[in-house]
């Protein structure tokens, strides 16, 4: 079975860039979002996935098309 995936660590940096390119902290961007500073913070460092649904509010709050988040990082891997 086939599933894919995608980079953490890129989707971390390019959202840590964005955010620092509009002066938002993980502060203001959990709560334009709704999530935990935690959450917003694992992200950054390519810790932990985000959800599509997350993924959604963060481009939400940072006035971008989802692509501009993800591009480039997917991959079909062996699941």
């Amino acid at each position: 079975m086939k599933a894919t995936a995608y980079d953490m660590v890129a989707v971390g940096n390019r959202m840590k860039s964005g955010m620092a390119d509009v002066g938002m902290t993980a502060e203001d961007m959990a709560e334009k979002t709704g999530m935990s500073v935690y959450s917003i913070r694992a992200w950054m460092r390519g810790q932990t996935a985000m959800t599509l649904d997350s993924a959604i509010k963060v481009c939400d709050a940072l006035n971008w098309p989802l692509d501009r988040l993800v591009r480039r990082t997917l991959s079909v891997v062996e699941a």
